[in-house]
């Protein structure tokens, strides 16, 4: 029978490290915040840890005590800012922001807002979805790969397990594709905004990656956990 099990919402506090992708392209905050002065009415590039969304005005507000940031969402898509409201509640978000940026340090702007604005033609979400997966096939989803993996180990102190985390941008369907055999047991993960394409991706990694002679009877069978799993 397939367990499933969620872990508590919890807040990464804001030391946690930038999303690995598009370093290269976009700049980080600490940089961004370094270098405001020189980029003001410039088109910049930054990726910046979300805190929350007004969504009556598509203002996003950015984890910093020093109430440096906001990101102007009026020419952003409907569903890429309901998919930031749905998703980013409680967990790890980062956003890849391109725009100008809009000097608001005497809050000649609007003074309501913080310091400084970025009037965003392009979003991109990078929301963090752990999960740890025991040698019984017991699934543990939480909001950061450690929070899935204490929640499991407190449950299943003395099994085996896999475990890994993933970015996505869209609410969907995380599927571990899970076979259990004599010597070993596998789990690769697949997730798509499509139940049935996650599921079919998953199983097949899975049967794609069972060896040895003992465990050639294996068939991997899906266990899936819908995204965000807080959802009714």
């Amino acid at each position: 029978m397939q367990k499933i099990f969620i872990t508590t919402l919890s807040l990464l506090i804001f030391s946690f490290s930038n999303v690995k992708a598009n370093q290269d392209e976009f700049m980080s905050y600490e940089d961004f915040l370094f270098d405001v002065k020189d980029l003001l009415d410039q088109t910049v590039k930054v990726q910046v840890p979300f805190s929350w969304l007004d969504i009556p005005s598509r203002t996003a507000y950015i984890i910093d005590d020093g109430f440096n940031l906001a990101i102007l969402m009026e020419y952003i898509e409907r569903d890429k800012i309901l998919n930031i409201a749905k998703l980013c509640d409680g967990t790890t978000c980062w956003l890849d922001v391109e725009g100008v940026v809009i000097d608001n340090s005497n809050y000649q702007w609007d003074p309501a807002l913080p310091k400084f604005l970025i009037e965003a033609n392009s979003v991109k979400l990078h929301f963090l979805v752990g999960y740890a997966i025991s040698e019984t096939g017991a699934l543990w989803v939480g909001a950061s790969e450690e929070d899935a993996i204490n929640a499991l180990q407190e449950s299943n102190e003395n099994e085996a397990y896999l475990s890994d985390y993933l970015w996505i941008d869209e609410p969907g369907t995380l599927a571990i594709g899970f076979g259990s055999g004599l010597t070993e047991f596998y789990a690769f993960y697949s997730f798509n905004k499509d139940a049935e394409a996650a599921i079919a991706s998953a199983v097949k990694e899975c049967d794609d990656h069972v060896t040895g002679i003992l465990n050639l009877g294996v068939k991997c069978e899906p266990i899936t956990m819908d995204i965000p799993w807080w959802s009714d």
